[in-house]
């Protein structure tokens, strides 16, 4: 099928990688649109080529060129390019792989603050060949950032600001221009970063904007970073920069207890329980209530009081 000549060439390789009603699949095209979408910096094409090479779609399956790909679509702010790029180092990087040292550093990084933020305290146990030596952190991620690399800012910044406390270093002021420079270059997790120093310091800082920072913590959720969609429905439930909306911090509510944040969970089931913003349901709101209770204190109280009231009901409470 002739496709109309308007459309760039980044919306015909996608066209005919995923094939429709009336577009053939057609792996070998999709590479060829896309490999011209690259060359004219097409981030965009640059990660699905990245991801063609992965899975071997059209192609003989080589992670050398997926990471080769992925890393220039990273460089552009490619989110999807992130997240494969983390599927490579955590899962299967090739043996004979020979990474650029700042690049694979800064991958790496990104893995290891993640896992950090999640919880870790030991900085040795998620990846043991790391060098120990903390103070030569910065000078290693900024050979990233001289390449614009948005996470490897993201990472600095981080460093800079958890610095002093996390390894006896001095923090540097460079630590909140580096996260707005990730944050403008949508890059999520920077984003949701500026949220909420932006929360922490509302009165310290009117630049930029409160709708700027409303926009980066919206773009991060819309990105699927679950305690971005948390933020976005509490925000909605109270009123608090947005109009007061039941409905619309259910459905972000939603998003982020689908990806079993214990908060959000709490949250939806009072939802649920009260039929705020979504019909009444006794089961899911029980149902939630003991998903979140391990974690949440408010959802343990509840959790106690639902199973008191069936003692209740069955005569079975003294």
């Amino acid at each position: 099928m002739n496709i109309s000549a308007p459309h760039s060439h980044l919306t015909q390789a996608y066209e005919f990688y995923y094939g429709s009603d009336q577009v053939t699949q057609d792996y070998a095209l999709a590479m060829e649109h896309a490999e011209k979408a690259a060359d004219q910096g097409s981030a965009d094409a640059q990660s699905l080529i990245s991801y063609m090479y992965y899975f071997g779609d059209g192609v003989e399956q080589d992670f050398h060129k997926a990471i080769k790909w992925a890393s220039q679509a990273a460089a552009g702010s490619n989110y999807n390019a992130h997240q494969l790029l983390e599927r490579i180092y955590l899962d299967e990087l090739p043996n004979d792989y020979v990474p650029d040292p700042a690049l694979d550093y800064m991958h790496r990084c990104y893995l290891g603050f993640k896992i950090w933020h999640r919880g870790s305290m030991d900085y040795e146990v998620w990846q043991p060949d790391l060098p120990p030596q903390y103070d030569k952190i910065p000078s290693l991620l900024s050979q990233a950032v001289e390449k614009e690399y948005s996470p490897a800012k993201y990472l600095l910044a981080l460093y800079y600001e958890y610095g002093p406390s996390r390894f006896g270093l001095a923090a540097s002021e460079n630590g909140l221009n580096l996260m707005k420079e990730a944050a403008s270059s949508d890059f999520p997790p920077a984003q949701l970063q500026m949220w909420t120093s932006f929360q922490n310091h509302k009165s310290e800082d009117t630049d930029p904007s409160p709708e700027q920072y409303l926009n980066w913590l919206e773009n991060a959720a819309k990105e699927d970073l679950r305690e971005a969609q948390l933020e976005m429905g509490i925000l909605y439930l109270n009123g608090e920069f947005v109009s007061q909306n039941d409905e619309v911090a259910v459905e972000w509510l939603k998003k982020a207890a689908a990806q079993n944040h214990p908060t959000a969970q709490y949250h939806l089931a009072l939802a649920y329980r009260d039929g705020k913003g979504i019909t009444q349901d006794t089961y899911e709101y029980r149902k939630l209530i003991y998903e979140a209770a391990p974690y949440v204190d408010e959802a343990e109280a509840e959790r106690v009081l639902i199973e008191r009231s069936m003692k209740v009901a069955d005569g079975t409470f003294r």
